[in-house]
């Protein structure tokens, strides 16, 4: 009634909360005369505790219960501003218990699930008695293999040639990636190399993976393997994951994969367990499921092997209890197959160690000049110090997970630098540095390398071959040498080009050669047209033909990988000590 004070309600409330006719309880007060708001709201608190069954509220009133409606956040009790709200809530949970306890009547599947729980187990205890917060992509994915789900081949590599009879053995093309525990998302770091369809390009991720290494804390690098996969192309990317929810428990994933994930709000969950016609629910209703409808005249994609590939995932919930999260991103489905590429496995204990690696500065674009066809000069201003070695590098985000590797080409004062890029390949660093104008901001990291000019090695004789934006770096270090006074030694640069228009920075080279009587400039190109009246050929003919002895002398090496490995062998049959010949490669 109106004159009901806090000791009546709760009496009333004790009455209901002793039976075992009421599973849970509703306090619906509006605020009279005589009503004690604050007071009620601590007597309901007291009797939640000792109870122990769901109260709810529903305190009508707006400002006038508002002091009363703190006492029942603060005692976590749910209060709504209207009962109707909180009789779909109690519903809701009423029908999410049904469902718990509603035995999952097994449905025969269309394919034979087996799973090695033995080899699991073991993954996961090696796991945590080296600590680990997570597992590597590579114990991730022995992991998925473990329980049925298909992935491509991959294999743990650790040089170069090991790499190439993987690929050629598993075929073309191949994806290069740095596995470790403490490295989660791979991609913020620079750390995945696609599209790989040859022994040169796979020589070329190689190194770049390579220059990622010197990027990371030892602590992560020590943990660093590198895995080599066979690429997946042509297929629909999505997400599958599993997550323990500390109030539903296990909870399923599906959605939109790969960049799409990061673009689409296509999350759809489900808490477990669930059956096939339920995970079939699950796809129907999510945005990819429009991709992966089979178009008319087209053939339909592998959809039961998706459904296959989901239920296998929810077998590892009892299997791995340490797991908090485990996800495969993307799973690609194509029309024959389905593939887990990228498994990720978090393991309770502690948050790993998510996008490992050095914060990123930002320098704003001043000027830009094309030299040649495809061949760009930028000038870039930071708003703090820029310190480097001539040499040296930067590694720049050209794409929300595509992390390129740039050579410096020169400073002025200690805020501006310059870079050389050559926007040929095409790719996302081509069209970044294509689209890039003054003002706009580049988000980089660095300087990093160890291909600096060196002090007293003991050589007497300084070379230098470059081959296209390979000469970026040389210009720094050609620059310093000959800017150093108790450096008179000789100095040799062979630059090589291909065609007539690829010319760049002739003058400036040859400007060099007439202020320091002891540098020596050659340009050589491979394929010029009649326009061209210098040297014709490859540098690497010009070296040997000069330098047959080659043991007094020290050899900075960039550009071509065949050039490199050719200079190399050069220098060597001539004597050159090994450990005075510097290569970089990008």
């Amino acid at each position: 009634m109106g004159d009901a004070l806090a000791d009546r309600y709760a009496a009333a409330c004790e009455t209901i909360l002793e039976t075992d006719q009421a599973d849970s309880l509703l306090v619906i007060l509006t605020p009279q005369m005589m009503t004690q708001v604050e007071k009620t709201a601590e007597t309901i608190g007291q009797l939640s505790q000792k109870y122990k069954k769901p109260i709810f509220c529903s305190f009508i009133g707006g400002k006038l219960v508002a002091e009363g409606e703190t006492v029942l956040n603060r005692a976590k009790i749910p209060s709504f501003r209207f009962p109707e709200r909180a009789i779909s809530t109690i519903g809701a949970m009423w029908s999410w218990r049904q469902a718990q306890q509603r035995p999952v009547i097994p449905v025969p599947l269309p394919y034979a699930v087996s799973t090695e729980p033995a080899k699991v187990k073991e993954i996961i205890d090696v796991a945590l008695k080296k600590n680990q917060q997570s597992l590597d992509a590579l114990q991730a994915n022995d992991v998925m293999s473990s329980v049925g789900i298909p992935t491509p081949p991959t294999a743990a590599v650790s040089n170069i040639e090991e790499a190439k009879n993987f690929a050629n053995q598993n075929g073309w093309p191949v994806v290069l990636k740095i596995a470790s525990s403490k490295i989660v998302h791979k991609a913020s770091v620079g750390g995945v190399v696609t599209d790989i369809w040859n022994e040169n390009q796979l020589e070329l991720a190689w190194d770049r993976l390579n220059h990622k290494l010197i990027e990371l804390p030892k602590d992560v690098k020590d943990t660093v393997r590198f895995q080599i996969q066979k690429d997946v192309i042509n297929g629909v990317e999505v997400i599958v994951g599993l997550k323990h929810d500390p109030t539903f428990g296990p909870v399923l994933l599906f959605g939109a994969g790969g960049q799409l994930a990061e673009l689409v709000a296509d999350k759809n969950i489900k808490i477990l367990p669930v059956d096939l016609d339920q995970v079939k629910q699950l796809v129907a209703r999510s945005k990819v499921s429009k991709l992966l409808a089979s178009s008319p005249g087209e053939p339909a994609y592998a959809m039961d092997k998706l459904y296959e590939v989901i239920i296998k995932m929810t077998q590892l919930v009892p299997m791995i209890p340490e797991a908090t999260d485990i996800e495969i991103n993307p799973v690609i489905v194509t029309y024959n197959d389905v593939w887990a590429v990228d498994a990720k496995i978090l393991l309770a204990g502690g948050k790993p160690e998510v996008g490992v690696g050095p914060k990123f500065h930002t320098a704003a674009l001043v000027n830009s000049t094309v030299l040649a066809p495809k061949i760009h000069y930028f000038e870039f201003e930071t708003d703090e110090q820029f310190i480097y070695k001539p040499g040296q590098y930067i590694s720049v985000k050209v794409a929300p997970t595509r992390i390129n590797s740039y050579s410096i080409a020169g400073s002025d004062g200690d805020k501006k630098f310059y870079l050389l890029v050559d926007t040929s390949p095409g790719g996302p660093g081509s069209k970044f540095f294509e689209n890039i104008k003054p003002g706009d901001k580049m988000a980089y990291m660095g300087p990093f390398g160890t291909f600096t000019l060196q002090g007293n090695d003991g050589s007497k004789k300084l070379l230098f071959l470059g081959t296209g934006t390979g000469c970026s770096p040389l210009r720094s270090m050609l620059e310093a040498a000959l800017k150093d006074p108790n450096n008179d030694v000789p100095i040799h640069f062979y630059f090589g080009l291909r065609y007539s228009d690829d010319v760049f920075w002739k003058e400036y080279f040859e400007k060099l050669a007439k202020e320091h009587p002891n540098f020596h400039f050659n340009l050589i190109l491979s394929k010029p047209d009649e326009s061209w009246h210098g040297q014709v050929g490859h540098i690497t003919d010009a070296l040997k033909k000069e330098f047959p002895d080659t043991s007094e002398c020290s050899a900075y090496l960039c550009g071509n990988p065949a050039m490199i490995d050719e200079a190399s062998d050069i220098l060597k049959n001539g004597n050159c000590p090994e450990d005075r010949i510097y290569k970089e490669k990008f």
